[in-house]
């Protein structure tokens, strides 16, 4: 595929991305048609169909988004403790609160979580100290603090957005301490 075919999917699927969401503003999910996402994206339904299979896919194709955010605010940091990951995670939640604000008011957040589930892996093989590999019980581990993240999240989303993205880092930082007492 040439750059220009590959700059015009790219286009095409934000285009699509930004019409769903523009759309789960104000309709429920599961009233939201494939025809009415390709029409509010000003594209023709087999463009939508040329990059997602389902509407879900389009929830994953942005998560996934935000998940190379992420990563980027983690890359920033010199060092990857879990005060670093903790605050990259929150800052690229913070910079995408409408779109987590809106899969929360449609009760989707659950996607976020199983997202969450394959980008922490990832990350985990990247970023984790060699003693957290090598843990007979890192998967769990992994899940628990996954779910952590989560909950947080949803609860940081849920009351607004008060702290800062340092804050919630401080927070979950704090919350660990706890687990060890």
């Amino acid at each position: 595929m040439s750059d220009s075919k590959r700059i015009i999917a790219l286009r095409s699927k934000e285009w699509i991305a930004k019409a769903f969401f523009s759309l789960m503003e104000r309709e429920k999910f599961s009233d939201i048609t494939i025809s009415e996402i390709a029409t509010h994206a000003d594209l023709d339904r087999r463009t939508f169909y040329r990059h997602f299979k389902k509407k879900e896919d389009v929830v994953a194709y942005y998560i996934e988004k935000c998940s190379e955010e992420y990563e980027i605010e983690l890359r920033k940091s010199d060092v990857y403790d879990n005060r670093a990951i903790a605050k990259s995670f929150f800052t690229a939640c913070y910079r995408q609160k409408e779109i987590l604000l809106i899969l929360n008011k449609q009760n989707l957040s659950h996607f976020l979580l199983t997202e969450l589930n394959k980008i922490f892996v990832k990350f985990q093989s990247r970023y984790a100290l060699k003693e957290e590999l090598e843990h007979p019980y890192k998967e769990y581990m992994l899940t628990y603090h996954i779910g952590g993240f989560w909950n947080l999240m949803i609860k940081w989303l849920s009351s607004g957005y008060n702290e800062s993205p340092d804050e919630m880092a401080e927070i979950i930082i704090q919350v660990m301490k706890s687990e060890q007492i």
